[in-house]
């Protein structure tokens, strides 16, 4: 094919895509959009939210996920007509992908297609939080241990919340249109595990996952404009760790060491320290 032919169907391509996203159609674009972070409870978030009666959260599930969309990464392709074709009228509602804050240009687009969403983040304890995303993909790769993944930025670079709220998520929204729930802030509600023969500490577990659920329900149903449901709200994928899965004190002493600063500067923006994050420092 020469030049000539395949300049001319590039930017055909091109004009295509354009015509997708500027003609008017009509249909319900998202509210809301839980964008992160990964291993932080947004299944639990966005499982609950949709009990709420009128709350809609989207069914659509890109195959491999667990009830995620990833719309303004993977799916960005398949064009806003589609997107719209995922919500319901005369209902608020929302998306999950804890994916979005990762990148600044998934956030642009989020801004570029709805400006006005309110946006809700997750968080725990990002030693915990990779701890949990080493186990979940033990599934697939039988045997992989944290130090494996300590240069990895597909597994550290997600704990650094600091740079992502504030380069990718605030660099397009205003502070006033992000809400941030910390799901493992209550002491009261953490129970550390007391680690397996060999040495080596399990992270967390939440010891009354039903009564801080609860809590963060009625944080965002507060923050979203909607009456508070009383209701027994569930925890939905709170992992479990296989005897075979041990995280030695040297993993963990790295682990602290990558996330003292990064932790600092998130308490800074956030305005209070996280007593229970310390107990990993």
């Amino acid at each position: 094919m020469s030049r000539f032919r395949r300049t001319r169907r590039r930017l055909a391509g091109l004009a295509c895509r354009a015509r997708m996203w500027t003609r008017p159609d009509t249909g319900k674009l998202p509210d809301f959009l839980i964008i992160g972070a990964q291993k932080c409870g947004t299944t639990t978030l966005e499982r609950n939210l949709a009990r709420h009666p009128d709350v809609y959260m989207t069914e659509y599930c890109r195959p491999g996920s667990s009830r995620e969309v990833h719309f303004f990464n993977d799916q960005w392709p398949r064009g806003l007509k589609w997107y719209r074709s995922l919500f319901r009228e005369g209902m608020l509602c929302g998306e999950k992908t804890p994916r979005y804050m990762t990148r600044a240009k998934y956030m642009e687009r989020i801004h570029r297609t709805v400006p006005h969403a309110k946006l809700i983040i997750c968080l725990r304890d990002p030693i915990r939080r990779l701890i949990s995303q080493v186990n979940m993909r033990r599934r697939r790769l039988p045997g992989l241990r944290v130090v494996d993944v300590l240069r990895d930025p597909e597994y550290v670079d997600r704990g650094y919340y600091h740079h992502q709220i504030v380069q990718h998520v605030l660099r397009y929204f205003p502070r006033e249109q992000l809400h941030v729930v910390v799901v493992d802030e209550q002491a009261s509600a953490i129970d550390r595990a007391a680690g397996r023969p060999g040495g080596g500490d399990h992270g967390l577990t939440v010891a009354d996952p039903t009564t801080r659920t609860r809590d963060m329900m009625s944080e965002i149903c507060c923050f979203l404009g909607l009456p508070y449901v009383q209701e027994s709200h569930d925890a939905y994928w709170v992992g479990s760790y296989p005897p075979d899965f041990v995280v030695t004190d040297r993993e963990m002493a790295a682990l602290r060491q990558i996330y003292a600063e990064p932790n600092a500067r998130f308490f800074g923006w956030l305005g209070r320290k996280i007593d229970t994050w310390e107990l990993s420092a």
